[in-house]
This record gives C-alpha cells, sequence and structure tokens, in this order.
C-alpha cells in the first residue's frame, strides 16, 4: 500500500511537471509572438521613417532650405540697401562729392570698380558705346584707388565728355564698399529718381552683357 502511494506520489509529481512545462512553452510561444509582432511593427515603422528620410528627400529637404534661405538673405540684403550708400568720394577734378549732391529728379547707377580691373575697363567701354541711353540717368563710378589711377582711367576711356558720369574714390574709408558688400568688381546697383533700390546685376564675369543689361 505504502509503494501504491509512493507511486500514485510520483506519477501526480510528473503529471504536474509536465502541466507545468507544457505552460512554460505556451507562454514562452506567445512572448515570441508579441516580440515578431512588436519588431514587424517596429520595422515597418522604421521603413516609414526611412522613408521618409531617404536620400532623395534629404537632398529636396535641403534644397529647399537652402533656396528658402537664400531668399531670406537676398531679401534681408536689398532691404538694408534699399536706399544709395552714404557715400563721399573725391571727383577727379578733386572736389568732393556726396550722396547729398545727387540729383533728386533723376535714377542713378552707381558702379564700384577698381581701374586695374580688366573686366571694368571692359565694362566701361561697352557702356560709353550705349552712353545716349543714359542721358536721363546719373552713372556714379567709386573705387578706393588713389585718385591718380582713377584719373589716368577716366581720361584713357575718353569720359570728360559725359556731364551725366562722375568718377572718384572714397579711399580707404571703404563705406560704399562695405554698405553693399563688394567682393567682385564692377559691382553694378541701379536706383529710381525717388531714391530706391531697383536692381543689383551680378553678371560682373561677363562685362558686356552686363552692360547691356543696364
Amino acid at each position: 500500500m505504502l509503494l501504491n502511494k509512493q507511486i500514485w506520489i510520483a506519477v501526480v509529481s510528473v503529471m504536474t511537471i509536465s502541466v507545468m512545462a507544457a505552460c512554460a512553452r505556451n507562454s514562452e510561444q506567445k512572448q515570441s509572438s508579441s516580440n515578431d509582432l512588436s519588431s514587424s511593427s517596429s520595422s515597418k515603422e522604421n521603413r516609414e521613417e526611412t522613408g521618409l528620410a531617404s536620400a532623395d528627400n534629404r537632398k529636396a529637404i535641403i534644397a529647399e532650405l537652402g533656396k528658402n534661405y537664400q531668399k531670406s538673405a537676398n531679401g534681408q540684403y536689398r532691404k538694408r540697401i534699399a536706399t544709395i550708400a552714404p557715400f563721399k568720394i573725391q571727383l577727379v577734378n578733386g572736389q568732393e562729392f556726396t550722396y547729398k549732391d545727387l540729383e533728386h529728379d533723376k535714377p542713378v547707377i552707381l558702379v564700384y570698380f577698381s581701374p586695374d580691373c580688366q573686366e571694368c575697363q571692359q565694362f566701361t567701354k561697352s557702356l560709353v558705346k550705349r552712353i545716349a541711353d543714359f542721358k536721363d540717368r546719373q552713372l556714379l563710378f567709386v573705387t578706393y584707388q588713389p585718385l591718380d589711377k582713377v584719373t589716368a582711367f577716366y581720361n584713357e576711356n575718353g569720359l570728360r565728355k559725359y556731364p551725366q558720369l562722375k568718377m572718384g574714390t572714397e579711399g580707404y574709408s571703404f563705406t560704399v564698399q562695405k554698405y553693399y558688400k563688394v567682393e567682385h568688381f564692377p559691382f553694378v546697383a541701379s536706383y529710381d529718381k525717388t531714391g530706391h533700390l531697383v536692381q543689383v546685376y551680378v553678371n560682373n564675369t561677363q562685362p558686356e552683357k552686363l552692360a547691356a543689361e543696364i
């Protein structure tokens, strides 16, 4: 009887262990299934996120940001130079000439140049060919170079016979250069007769074309 009882206890123990093992397996399978679903969902989200930030999309986003920045920068620049620079120059005849001396009822074309600049020389020659188109506009040539170089440039190009053209140097004050942030010559900005900015011309590597566009 004792043996039978011991056998019965052993059988019950084995059955209990088997049930517990089965429960554990079921629990592991459920957890694995849940992990698989979670992993699948996470992978899907990652793929979606990766799709949104793919190489092509990143390039498009960067390009758009660049355009917006450039547009904003250009807008701020144009706003800052909306009126002509508060210049003070010494003309080739030795007289002082400032922005206050401009005729207020005529448009102004401001050219920042250097007498040693080949593009500036080409630009000036091209501009002179159509000087008749500027009879109702003021042409103002400004540089930082010494007056003797400015005078030589002025005479070599026969500019003395054009009264609407003023040329002089601001010396090393660089007021005009800093105002427009000039980095390349020639730099050209046009203003209407009310003194407001019309356009900034940037084709300084194509001087003949630049002269034709003004």
